[in-house]
């Protein structure tokens, strides 16, 4: 019997990069998404991996400044993907402005709970959340 948690990390993973580098190409079929993801990228160069891992970490970095974590991976992955997309303008940002704006997003329709219930993987959904995090996130100051 396979764990349910196995490769809970790895997917969270690959979903970040997916969704940061092809999210417009999401057709609401998540499974066949990320399959194609990792097959184009099965065969990358040690400096495109090192790129990836640069953009991870300081992604995550930003996102450690978080006092609450989002609860669904769907949120998850639309916040990630808006502080990758600004991580430089974000990267000096303190604790108090990262989570004044993730303040902001959660109280956007596409991040209420009705919204959450059902058709999580409807394209226009996960798109239009991917879409205001990063609009959010890279707002001026």
């Amino acid at each position: 019997k396979v764990e349910k948690s196995r490769f809970a990390y790895e997917e969270r993973i690959l979903r970040f990069f997916s969704f940061n580098d092809t999210y417009k190409t999401y057709n609401g079929k998540l499974a066949s998404f990320l399959n194609d993801y990792m097959g184009e990228h099965s065969k990358i160069s040690k400096n495109d991996i090192e790129e990836y891992k640069d953009l991870f970490i300081s992604t995550l970095k930003i996102a450690n400044k978080l006092n609450k974590k989002p609860d669904s991976k769907n949120v998850l992955d639309a916040i990630l993907v808006g502080i990758a997309k600004n991580k430089d303008k974000l990267i000096n940002k303190n604790e108090d402005e990262i989570n004044s704006i993730y303040s902001d997003i959660m109280k956007l329709t596409e991040f209420s709970s009705n919204e959450l219930k059902e058709g999580l993987g409807a394209t226009d959904k996960v798109k239009r959340r991917i879409e205001k995090s990063i609009e959010l996130f890279g707002r001026d100051w």
